[in-house]
């Protein structure tokens, strides 16, 4: 029987290993012994500890590509990772529930650090939440639609409440009875200034469906001036929502 060469393990732990050419599948030419990392299976070299840091400390060293694998991995297996999620939390919701407890309870400073970062930042993170859910519409629309039908349908006196104020808060905004600035004008006015030109897509847009849209959201404090008024297709005016362009 051949001898099989002996040196130092590659991963550099400092033990002796057979060194020899190995196949595509690891098995040494001529033997059936199969290596893990360098070693005879059932032999390993490093303790749970010291992989458990080497791991740490590999996916210090590469962020990117362990987000990017992540990242890909999360998107090929989403209905799988759905599924064991959902049914982890089914199986398990009592001792998740009281785990989160026991946590908040024994990080009380944690808790209120994160308290004053969200007090300090409340308007950059309300922004960034805003176009985080914008994205996801955008990419989900069907999804999107759903989940508003199920929550009109679960919270129907609630959505029917936001709408008559939002309504009256529009109202009074277009009528100068919030201190901003407001005027009479009419829809033809803005349709023969603007040539029937969208102002969002600058595409003519339909003299029988069109809607007036307001250039600063009356969300955002805009005024309900025709100067800051203009042409819009109705798809356009509902995309483009309370945002500024």
């Amino acid at each position: 029987m051949n001898q099989i060469p002996i040196g130092l393990c590659g991963c550099g732990c400092g033990q002796l290993t057979p060194v020899a050419k190995t196949s595509k599948r690891g098995l040494i030419k001529g033997q059936p012994t199969r290596f893990i990392r360098g070693h005879y299976s059932g032999r390993p070299s490093w303790s749970p500890e010291q992989r458990r840091a080497y791991q740490q400390q590999w996916r210090k060293a590469n962020r990117e590509s362990c987000r990017a694998y992540q990242q890909q991995w999360y998107e090929t297996h989403r209905a799988r990772r759905l599924a064991q999620s959902t049914q982890n939390y089914t199986t398990n919701r009592e001792r998740i529930l009281l785990r989160g407890k026991q946590y908040r309870q024994g990080n009380e400073l944690d808790r209120i650090r994160r308290q004053k970062y969200q007090d300090t930042n409340h308007a950059i993170i309300r922004e960034r939440n805003r176009a985080a859910t914008f994205r996801w519409r955008q990419a989900h629309p069907e999804q999107a639609r759903a989940k508003l039908r199920r929550w009109q349908k679960a919270n129907w006196n609630k959505y029917i409440a936001n709408v008559k104020a939002y309504t009256l808060r529009r109202r009074a905004i277009m009528r100068g009875m919030t201190g901003v600035a407001a005027e009479t004008f009419s829809r033809w006015e803005v349709w023969k200034r603007d040539g029937g030109i969208c102002g969002i897509c600058a595409l003519l847009a339909d003299s029988n469906d069109w809607h007036v849209d307001h250039i600063v959201p009356l969300a955002k404090g805009g005024p309900h001036l025709l100067a800051n008024a203009q042409v819009a297709h109705p798809v356009c005016n509902l995309r483009k929502h309370a945002r500024l362009i």
